[in-house]
């Protein structure tokens, strides 16, 4: 299980917690897969799932805060973000705002992190390995143009440490 409080505190910076939808759930997961692999770790481990990196802690974790918020918010522990947190945190804001596109943002961010994740699950696969095994993975859920466009935003975004 993750930090629930230290959850809160990141979810409050990035805008909430919503779990209506499985777009908002989608999103949640992304969101906090990025954010650790940025360097902020919750404790959350991630496996691969239909729409990539997803952990069920996450999920459990997240459901129970939203109870604890609707039902009894004054018995929330209030988690102080460090000074590098918070930062972490900026960085991922400013890169969501980057690629924010109203409905597509979940899948976006889907993308991005599933080729990520794809990436540091096997390290010994050229980019081109990795595309084509996401592509294998993904269906036809994702235009060349889009994988490609991840791909690069993938890159160039500096808070996803890669590997290579």
């Amino acid at each position: 299980m993750g930090d629930i409080a230290k959850l809160s505190a990141c979810l409050d910076r990035l805008g909430g917690l919503n779990l209506s939808t499985l777009k908002d759930r989608k999103l949640l997961q992304k969101k906090i897969y990025i954010l650790q692999e940025s360097g902020l770790n919750l404790g959350y481990h991630f496996g691969w799932y239909i729409y990539g990196p997803y952990s069920p802690d996450l999920t459990r974790d997240a459901f129970d805060l939203s109870m604890q918020l609707t039902h009894a918010p004054k018995t929330m522990r209030k988690e102080t973000l460090t000074l590098s947190e918070q930062s972490i945190l900026r960085k991922l804001s400013t890169f969501l705002s980057s690629i924010s596109g109203g409905n597509e943002l979940a899948d976006r961010l889907e993308a991005i992190a599933s080729l990520h994740f794809l990436m540091k699950e096997n390290p010994s696969l050229k980019e081109s390995e990795v595309i084509s095994k996401f592509k294998q993975l993904k269906g036809n859920r994702f235009r060349d143009k889009e994988i490609q466009g991840s791909m690069k935003k993938l890159r160039k975004s500096g808070i996803i440490r890669l590997k290579r």
